[in-house]
């Protein structure tokens, strides 16, 4: 009897083990959350989320998030990635928002908002974290707009489906395309509206070049380089999967573009565009759960991954080595849709709960995602990209051990005099000057001929040394 105790009681635990595992690799795959930022004072819009579109911004080696909200924006101090400093909140002209969008050009952050009596915001990054101005904060261009694009190569913005006032009349137009080079302060350039096409929901433009999300009626290829004549290059208005064509971006060789319909159970899509005129789409792929059920947002591209906010199913990584071919590499599930209510009921995968937006171009290499329920996250992609950081891992600390053949050290590599590596017993077996600074990690190679067993690692740095044990596999 006391044997069958013994084995129930390990049964348990291993049962729960197991069960937490299975949680964790449901809640995450090779993403690490580093902080989650949210104002508990804020209610809930009139559709029952807080939060929509995230941007962020560096300035003099600090990082700074920002996020929207029902009320506002709010740009936060993030350069220490743990302790994440709310600075500033800027407030809308609209205080129960639905959808705002942003973009920086030349030290200025453009936002906008498309509910209500709404304004076209501009602040003035140039003084952070010391102060960020809003220095135009005005209805006069336009009103309401859903999302803005700034071509930094022409400095154009682009703003899609916007609102402007005529009188007492509220008019809409389909896009319309300002320049930025003479001054911040937007100048008019070009008003485009077609009855045969879907309004711009979104839009991804490079030299003039636009490729446009026109909602219902599918995608469209623009050459805005003669803005008396702007042309329609081709278009893809029937392809499998089809529901509301939402947004997409480009590969940085601009040969492939991929592109999310905003509709329950619609995968995300492949575009071989290397010929601007004859686009193709190539590959369908999705989230890799309840894929009839998930709506995928916000897509954008950094070197060879591409990162998708994924209502419901939170932050999705694509690796990109074979861009026809987009391969999950990782998530994290910002939004338990198992848990979590809107309002006073159970979410589950019906309407648009989850992650909004995600920003993947902070130097630091931190990507950052906005949760519409949830707020500011910030996830460290180390797993993917293998470019850790130094603030994730305790000074004087080393991974992976076991190791290989290389070993990574959380020690900057310009204190380092040399690194020796002796056996338990305390001989001496080699040394290293093989050795590189990588994101505040020094990175140290040995040769191939260790075998598997314990060493000691001793480090002489320029004002101590120290030794640690590692684990050759």
């Amino acid at each position: 009897m006391p044997n069958f105790t013994i084995f129930m009681r390990v049964f348990v635990i291993i049962t729960l083990l197991v069960r937490f595992m299975v949680a964790q690799s449901q809640t995450s795959l090779n993403i690490n959350k580093v902080f989650q930022w949210r104002d508990e004072s804020l209610g809930v819009n009139d559709i029952g989320f807080i939060y929509n579109e995230v941007w962020a911004y560096a300035k003099d080696g600090r990082e700074y998030g920002i996020i929207g909200s029902t009320k506002g924006t709010y740009i936060i101090d993030i350069s220490n990635i743990k302790k994440p400093d709310l600075i500033f909140f800027i407030p809308g002209a609209y205080s129960n928002a639905i959808n705002r969008d942003y973009h920086d050009f030349n030290g200025y952050l453009y936002m906008v908002c498309d509910q209500g009596p709404s304004t076209l915001q501009i602040v003035d990054l140039h003084f952070l974290p010391d102060s960020a101005p809003v220095v135009y904060d005005s209805d006069e261009l336009f009103s309401r707009c859903h999302n803005i694009f700034i071509d930094s190569n022409t400095a154009h913005l682009y703003a899609c489906s916007v609102t402007k006032k005529e009188g007492v009349n509220d008019v809409l137009v389909d896009l319309e395309i300002f320049d930025l080079s003479e001054s911040h302060i937007p100048k008019l350039l070009l008003t485009y509206n077609r009855e045969d096409v879907d309004p711009f929901h979104d839009i991804y433009v490079k030299n003039d070049t636009a490729i446009g999300n026109n909602g219902r009626t599918g995608l469209f290829f623009y050459d805005f380089s003669d803005l008396k004549n702007p042309t329609i290059l081709t278009s893809i208005t029937s392809y499998i999967d089809q529901g509301y064509n939402h947004a997409g971006y480009t590969t940085e060789d601009g040969k492939y573009y991929y592109f999310s319909d905003e509709t329950h159970g619609m995968d995300l899509k492949a575009v071989d565009i290397d010929d601007y005129n004859d686009p193709e789409v190539v590959y369908l792929f999705n989230s890799g759960r309840n894929s009839d059920l998930t709506v995928a947002h916000n897509l954008l591209v950094k070197g060879n991954l591409l990162f998708v906010s994924y209502y419901h199913e939170g932050l999705q990584v694509y690796n990109l080595e074979d861009p026809a071919k987009p391969r999950k590499v990782g998530h994290y599930h910002t939004f338990d849709i198992e848990k979590e209510k809107v309002g006073n009921e159970p979410y589950g995968y019906r309407g648009f709960a989850g992650a909004w937006g995600v920003y993947p171009f902070l130097p630091s290499g931190f990507v950052l995602v906005s949760d519409r329920s949830n707020g500011l996250f910030a996830f460290d992609i180390s797993p993917i990209t293998g470019k850790h950081h130094a603030v994730m891992h305790d000074k004087k600390s080393v991974f992976p051990n076991p190791m290989t053949t290389s070993v990574k050290l959380v020690y900057p590599a310009e204190e380092i005099i040399k690194v020796e590596l002796f056996d338990l017993n305390g001989n001496y077996i080699e040394g290293s000057k093989d050795f590189q600074n990588v994101y505040g990690i020094t990175e140290i190679n040995f040769s191939n001929s260790l075998t598997t067993g314990y060493y000691v690692l001793k480090v002489e740095a320029k004002n101590e040394n120290f030794t640690l044990k590692l684990l050759k596999e």
